[in-house]
């Protein structure tokens, strides 16, 4: 875990195309009607297999893309909450993280995929995720955006689970976040400040209160990870200890 950050985030993201195997993906054939899975790989960042056979050493997976499929999926929407009553305002998502050299909303970019959360070994991963992107949600009032995940899975680390990701017996995924701290969606106090009467991280739940609703916002926030998980319902937040402090 890393040190600068007090709480972990995880929650269920929604898939949003169709896996494609890459070796089997051709960039030549744009196509005019291209899904947003095959939209989102001919558009994948140049410097991919630059990096890939260097983080393949530290993750024990393939260094060939040719290895992968690859599944967008949708980390969360901006300043909305998730299920575990946690939401990420835009301002805290295009703001600059310096120990990333990125925006934050681009800090989930090279890091690892893992089964189930199962994080702590790094060499245990199943993949990386190749891109993160940040696209406007439309048919929406206000500057509302999502951020995608375009996540990588090596079918030579783990053919049974990425045979599962393609014939779509398993679709569910959850992301791995850091957050320093936490924002009282009504009265805008955080945590560190001593809170307020509104949230409770060792219980967050939604709540309307004199016809607000009542969420915790991310602060200094990072990502580190995402997951297949079996049960998408399991939503939790942890503090550095890794003391479960929800689950809804």
């Amino acid at each position: 875990m890393n040190s600068k950050y007090r709480y972990i985030i995880q929650s269920s993201v929604l898939r949003t195309e169709k896996p494609v195997e890459l070796n089997k993906f051709n960039k030549k054939i744009l196509a005019a009607n291209m899904d947003e899975t095959e939209r989102a790989i001919s558009a994948l960042p140049v410097d991919v297999e630059d990096w890939l056979p260097a983080a393949s050493k530290q993750y024990h997976i393939s260094p060939k893309l040719e290895d992968y499929i690859i599944v967008p999926v949708i980390a969360f929407f901006s300043d909305l909450p998730n299920r575990n009553s946690v939401g990420f305002p835009l301002q805290e998502l295009i703001k600059f993280n310096p120990e990333r050299g990125v925006c934050v909303y681009k800090t989930w970019k090279g890091q690892p995929t893992f089964q189930e959360h199962r994080n702590n070994d790094i060499t245990a991963a199943k993949g990386v995720i190749f891109d993160s992107v940040i696209r406007p949600v439309n048919d929406f009032q206000g500057d509302l955006v999502k951020v995608i995940l375009l996540t990588g899975w090596d079918k030579t680390k783990d053919p049974i689970l990425c045979n599962k990701i393609l014939t779509n017996s398993v679709n569910s995924f959850s992301m791995g976040a850091y957050a320093n701290d936490f924002r009282c969606s009504i009265c805008g106090k955080s945590l560190s400040n001593g809170g307020c009467r509104h949230i409770d991280v060792n219980c967050p739940q939604m709540r309307i209160i004199d016809g607000n609703l009542c969420f915790m916002n991310g602060i200094d926030l990072a990502g580190f990870e995402c997951s297949f998980v079996e049960n998408p319902a399991y939503i939790m937040a942890r503090n550095q200890s890794y003391i479960e402090v929800s689950k809804i």
